[in-house]
């Protein structure tokens, strides 16, 4: 073993508890002023709606994140393309894949089998896990029965987010 000595103190990096990095290219969004809520969601929504490279924005927003100091981040990715962005920026933490926006109707037509095709994508190395979105109670409850269907090591629950992607 080899000891070296220096002036300062070693570090652990910052952690990041909650972020969604692939709207990192929607930072305008945050900078509005707003009358309320609904002002806010309309702004969000009209953005979220245009084109966007949302692998390339996470990229971009991982990026930042190492430059400020960040090393591990749970991030919570509404559309599929951007979840790889822990894993191609060698961060530690947990790539959540939320679950929203799920009809009834719709779930128990295809949503289950289209919802574990797609956590199939998510790297497990840092981690991977399932976020089920909480505005509609049988949407949690079929979140949650998605989960089950996944080893337990490779897919952490994440609690429910307040807001993310907002439907008008």
């Amino acid at each position: 073993m080899t000891e070296r000595r220096w002036r300062g103190a070693l570090l652990p990096g910052l952690v990041n508890a909650h972020t969604h990095l692939q709207y990192t290219g929607m930072a305008g969004v945050g900078r509005g002023r707003y009358a309320g809520f609904e002002d806010w969601a309309a702004a969000f929504n009209a953005v979220y709606a245009q084109p966007h490279d949302w692998r390339a924005e996470a990229a971009a927003g991982a990026a930042q994140s190492v430059a400020a100091g960040v090393t591990s981040i749970a991030d919570v990715v509404t559309d599929i393309d951007a979840v790889t962005a822990l894993e191609d920026a060698g961060l530690g933490g947990i790539a959540y894949w939320e679950v929203m926006d799920w009809e009834n109707a719709a779930w128990q037509e295809h949503g289950r089998d289209q919802v574990l095709a797609e956590l199939e994508r998510v790297p497990t190395t840092p981690g991977a896990g399932l976020s089920p979105a909480r505005p509609v109670l049988a949407r949690r409850r079929a979140a949650a029965r998605t989960a089950r269907h996944r080893p337990a090591a490779r897919t952490p629950a994440a609690p429910a987010p307040r807001r993310s992607r907002v439907r008008g």
